[in-house]
């Protein structure tokens, strides 16, 4: 079928026509045969009728899924909720929390171990000359920070070369009070 100017108006025409024509919905009683209920339509006012239902329909299926707890289980769609890279810190930051609770944890039952009198002392197995203790104490010192150093010593009124024979002296008798007991 060809369609040319004339003949496209005519179908237009035909089409409005068949739209605007009337039509009579009855619904009848099947016992009584009596009409319960009469109703004049034509396709146009039907076609406006379901349209107007669907759009409803859609209008509070959305307002329902929107503004209720419903979002949350549409995938993608959780505008309001907490993205994955909130999420991944959080998860980091509960396993250092608990790391750092088992670290306290550990620290405590040390500490109640100590003062219940349950202290288990390993016994050192190599034995220090005077001259390695002294090497390790001055390794120590010079890790430390020489500006905190130096602060450190001032606040005391000592010598750094005192400290050393200090400390050196003292871990030397220890260590033989330590032997003597042994």
């Amino acid at each position: 079928m060809k369609i040319s100017g004339g003949n496209l108006f005519g179908l237009i025409k035909r089409f409005f026509k068949r739209v605007n024509a009337p039509y009579r919905l009855t619904v009848v009683n099947k016992e009584t045969m009596e009409e319960a209920l009469i109703i004049h339509l034509t396709k146009k006012s039907l076609y406006i009728f379901l349209s107007t239902i669907l759009v409803i329909l859609f209008i509070l299926l959305t307002s329902l899924i929107l503004f209720t707890p419903l979002r949350y289980y549409i995938p993608g769609g959780n505008i309001n909720s907490v993205s994955r890279k909130q999420l991944i810190q959080l998860k980091k930051l509960s396993d250092s929390l608990e790391k750092i609770n088992r670290v306290r944890e550990t620290y405590i039952l040390n500490l109640m171990e100590v003062a219940n009198g349950n202290v288990s002392q390993l016994r050192d197995t190599v034995n220090l000359s005077e001259k390695e203790i002294v090497a390790a104490l001055h390794n120590n010192l010079n890790k430390i920070d020489h500006a905190e150093r130096y602060n450190y010593m001032k606040s005391l009124g000592k010598s750094t070369d005192s400290l050393i024979h200090n400390g050196v002296k003292d871990t030397i008798q220890k260590r033989t009070r330590f032997n003597k007991k042994n």
